[in-house]
């Protein structure tokens, strides 16, 4: 598999949610230069991200 890679310092592209969880951003995990935006749904954002209210349940 081809890791896209950054067009500023050849570093990683990673996705991360970018204000609030309302957009998916591609930046660079290296110098941060972000390379595109994508909005997301409130489906798909709550797909890609979910929120834990209270305790995490514990392993048995």
């Amino acid at each position: 598999m081809n890791q896209a890679k950054c067009g500023k310092c050849g570093g990683k592209l990673v996705l991360e949610s970018y204000p609030l969880e309302e957009m998916l951003v591609r930046k660079c995990f290296v110098c941060g230069k972000i390379d595109n935006y994508q909005e997301l749904s409130r489906e798909e954002s709550r797909r890609l991200f979910r929120r834990v209210d209270g305790p995490l349940p514990r392993a048995s």
